[in-house]
């Protein structure tokens, strides 16, 4: 499909699908805490805003942990990587996420190269405590073991919010048969609020969800190599409204041997 007939598709989504937002993130309240640096590695242990006005680099693997840590992300902003070391935003069990873009307003993951390629961004993961059946052990890209845990027995867990979001050029290989996609939710409860999410030319799964009970709808994948959404470990939520683009010419070979080569 030509890049003329995506982008009407995606027009269309916005003006005849797509609802408005609450507008009550667009602002900075005076108790807001905005990091340092505009490069963010390691682990945030403490809530933190992620501003508008600023370009924000995701560098390596970025945890946010802790039961009373929140990332809050404003409408509008921009978080880049680059690929020499790949960025992945990992929420983990137990923290939040409050990333509300509206349709003026998206928020973007994308690469920070000149000429952008897939894989220059490693990929957002989210994780809660809600039930699975176990088929994993730990996410798949994560190797770190304090951060890698998933799943529990609370279907109505709250991971909080990730709307009108745009994801591009993901995908980060951590060991062989080991990737990060563009969008994985491990486990993630009911309370969380999931819609509005286009994952666009990742180098492998568009969305893979392991487990978990929340709801999501309006979601696109674009021309990613493996598969646009991939159901693991039990998922158990509603989904309305998906939508798929395939591009012929960008296409995971090897996974595609491994389906329909052997016997």
């Amino acid at each position: 499909m030509k890049r003329f007939n995506y982008l009407l598709v995606i027009g269309l989504l916005a003006t005849s699908l797509f609802s408005s937002c609450s507008s009550d993130d667009d602002n900075v309240d005076t108790g807001t805490v905005v990091p340092g640096s505009t490069t963010l590695t390691g682990a945030i242990t403490s809530s933190v805003t992620l501003t508008k006005d600023k370009v924000w680099t995701l560098e390596g693997f970025v945890y946010v942990t802790g039961a009373n840590t929140t990332l809050t992300i404003q409408p509008g902003t921009k978080i880049i990587s680059k690929r020499a070391n790949a960025g992945v935003l990992v929420i983990t069990r137990g923290a939040k996420i409050q990333a509300r873009g509206t349709a003026a307003e998206p928020i973007v993951f994308t690469s920070g190269e000149t000429t952008p390629a897939p894989g220059d961004l490693g990929g957002v993961i989210v994780a809660g405590s809600a039930t699975g059946n176990g088929n994993h052990a730990q996410m798949e890209g994560v190797t770190d073991a304090t951060y890698n845990k998933f799943g529990g027995t609370n279907d109505a867990d709250n991971s909080g919010a990730l709307q009108y979001i745009r994801i591009e050029y993901a995908g980060k290989t951590a060991n062989p048969n080991d990737e990060v996609n563009g969008l994985s939710m491990y486990g993630v409860g009911s309370g969380t609020t999931v819609d509005h999410i286009e994952v666009l030319r990742g180098l492998d799964d568009g969305f893979e969800f392991f487990g978990g009970s929340f709801n999501a709808k309006y979601l696109i994948a674009y021309a990613c190599a493996d598969d646009d959404f991939d159901f693991d470990d039990g998922y158990h939520g509603n989904l309305q409204y998906l939508i798929s683009f395939k591009d012929p010419a960008f296409t995971d070979t090897k996974n595609r041997w491994r389906r329909f080569k052997q016997p």
